[in-house]
C-alpha cells in the first residue's frame, strides 16, 4: 500500500495505511469474498489505540509486510504514562497492576516483544484511555497522533500536514466493505506468537480470568481467520 493511505479497525480504531480490519471477522450474514492479496509496502504506520490492538487485529498483515521488506511502525495512542503514580484504571487493576505507571511500563514491554516478533517497531504516546481521567483535550491527542504518524514515516508525509486530524476523522466515518486479507501460515503463526506476548492481558480474555481460557480464545481467533481466508479488512480508498 502506498504513501498517503490509511486504514481502520472497527474493533479498535487503529489504522494500517489503506487497510481496515476487524478482529471479529466478516460481519454475520455477509458473504465472504475472495481473499485480498495486496501487501502493505514501503513505510507502513499502524495506528493502534491500546497496547495489543494492532497485533490482535492485523498481526498477520504486519508480519507479512515486514517480511516483504516494508518498514512497519506500530503507533499506540493510549500507551499510558510510565512515570505516573496515579491509581490504575479498572482494566489495568484487574490485570494486577498497582499504578498507571506500573501498568504502562509492563504493557509497553509486552508490546515491544510482540512487535519484535512481527518485525515491527513500537512507538508509544503517553495518553491514558477511557478508564483513566482525561487530562488533555481531544485536539491535543489528534495533533500527537499526526506527529507520530509523520515520525513513523521518517519524514515522508502520510497526509498533508495541516489536514491530518480532519482527514482521520473523515476516514473513520466512511462506510466500509469487508473482505479477507490473505496471509501465509508463517504470518498467522507469527501473529499467534505475538498475541501470546501480552501475558498480563491473556487472563482477562477468559471467563473468570483463567489464563488457559484466554489462550484458547486467541487460538480460536487464529483458527477462525485461517478458515475464513485471513484477517477481516476493508479498504477505505483504493491504493
Amino acid at each position: 500500500m502506498g504513501e498517503g493511505s490509511a486504514a481502520y479497525s472497527r474493533r479498535s480504531g487503529h489504522r494500517l495505511q489503506l487497510l481496515c480490519s476487524d478482529l471479529s471477522g466478516i460481519p454475520r450474514g455477509q458473504q465472504v469474498p475472495p481473499a485480498d492479496n495486496r501487501i502493505p509496502t514501503g513505510r507502513v504506520a499502524v495506528l493502534s489505540p491500546h497496547l495489543d490492538d494492532a497485533v490482535f487485529s492485523l498481526g498477520a498483515a504486519i508480519a507479512r509486510a515486514s517480511r516483504s521488506g516494508s518498514t512497519c511502525t506500530v503507533v499506540t495512542v493510549f500507551a499510558g504514562d510510565p512515570e505516573s503514580t496515579a491509581q490504575c484504571g479498572w482494566w489495568d487493576r484487574q490485570a494486577g497492576f498497582g499504578s498507571e505507571g506500573e501498568a504502562a511500563r509492563a504493557r509497553r514491554e509486552e508490546d515491544r516483544t510482540a512487535c519484535g516478533l512481527l518485525g515491527a517497531v513500537p512507538l508509544w504516546l503517553p495518553f491514558g484511555d477511557a478508564t483513566y481521567e482525561q487530562t488533555v483535550e481531544d485536539g491535543q491527542i489528534w495533533d500527537a497522533v499526526a506527529e507520530a504518524v509523520r515520525d513513523a514515516h521518517a519524514g515522508r508525509r502520510a497526509w498533508r500536514r495541516p489536514a491530518v486530524p480532519d482527514q482521520l476523522r473523515e476516514l473513520l466515518a466512511q462506510p466500509v466493505a469487508w473482505t479477507s486479507l490473505a496471509a501465509e501460515r508463517r504470518d498467522r503463526q507469527a501473529k499467534h506468537r505475538a498475541a501470546l506476548a501480552y501475558r498480563s492481558q491473556i487472563p482477562l480474555f477468559g471467563r473468570g480470568r483463567v489464563e488457559a481460557l484466554g489462550r484458547l480464545l486467541i487460538r480460536r481467533v487464529a483458527l477462525y481467520e485461517a478458515i475464513r481466508g485471513g484477517e477481516a479488512v476493508a479498504w477505505l480508498k483504493e491504493p
